[in-house]
């Protein structure tokens, strides 16, 4: 895609206004039943409007998935993204049983489907992920198990579709929150009723289950302690400054110390005056997303 061609199509004015396309190049609405390891995934896809491959961005989202923060995918195919939403396995319709490990192999599988399915014409130079909460926890470890190094340390081909940044929205480091909660039994009830109540949402798991793989998560694979794969990859960590769920200063200082240690100058923060949901500044997380996107789009062209 050519720099010209990049400008007309990405436009963050259009964020909050309507896009009128001539007959023929308008936008879409694409369903799918994405065939997963465990049977199918419910997909659905925010083609934008406009002549030629367009950058796409796939949404994961938190946990269980009551916000689907489709918002920002109404916003951000205006804005000339494709967005691609979908459901973990286990939840939501999705086939099989819900699992973090599952749901890592789940936006592999979309993100295979992306690169395959010729209907979506999306320019995979320019896929990024969007990850909030849980989600954004998912796509930090996308990253890492699709950084070169990763793969050559777990004898993992190449992913057919690489990603090529992601913004990541209040994430949840699960490895850690277990980690700090064997530490704090006030923090381990808080944490135990959250995975609780979500998990009643769920197929195949339970508050326990959950609980235990997250132990898997922490120590070495916490995020902090995993930063090293990622610091090249151009990562947008957006917090809320009245986060309770996952206060900023929990889920960030070691992301913040690591960045400076390891160097990277990819690693961009943004401090939004919200809470987990960004309940009340919704057009703003919209904006610094966009802004981010599209930035990360013309810089990589």
């Amino acid at each position: 895609m050519e720099k010209e061609n990049m400008g007309k199509m990405l436009d963050q004015q259009y964020l909050w206004k309507d896009r009128i396309y001539p007959e023929g190049e308008k936008p879409e609405k694409l369903d799918l039943l994405v065939k997963g390891k465990r049977g199918k995934l419910f997909c659905t896809c925010f083609l934008s409007g406009g002549a030629g491959k367009h950058p796409a961005v796939v949404i994961c989202h938190g946990f269980p998935g009551n916000e689907r923060n489709l918002d920002l995918a109404a916003a951000l195919r205006r804005a000339g993204f494709h967005v691609i939403t979908f459901h973990y396995s286990g939840s939501w319709g999705s086939e099989g049983e819900f699992s973090f490990r599952n749901c890592l192999e789940d936006i592999d599988t979309i993100l295979e489907m992306l690169a395959e399915n010729t209907a979506i014409e999306a320019d995979l130079r320019h896929v990024f992920l969007w990850g909030h909460s849980m989600g954004g926890f998912l796509s930090f470890h996308t990253l890492v198990r699709q950084s070169d190094e990763w793969r050559s340390e777990h004898q993992v081909p190449a992913p057919a579709c690489r990603v090529a940044g992601a913004v990541l929205a209040m994430p949840a480091d699960f490895g850690l929150m277990v980690q700090l909660s064997e530490q704090d039994p006030a923090m381990k009830e808080e944490t135990m009723s959250l995975l609780k109540e979500g998990s009643d949402w769920l197929v195949g798991t339970s508050g326990d289950q959950l609980y235990r793989e997250g132990a898997e998560y922490s120590e070495d694979k916490k995020m902090e302690r995993l930063f090293h794969y990622v610091k090249n990859v151009p990562i947008l960590w957006i917090s809320g400054l009245q986060d309770k769920l996952v206060p900023s200063e929990l889920m960030l200082d070691g992301i913040m110390k690591q960045a400076e240690e390891k160097g990277s100058g990819d690693f961009s923060r943004v401090d939004m005056d919200t809470d987990h949901m960004a309940s009340d500044r919704r057009c703003q997380l919209a904006e610094v997303s966009a802004d981010w996107l599209i930035d990360e789009c013309r810089k990589q062209e």
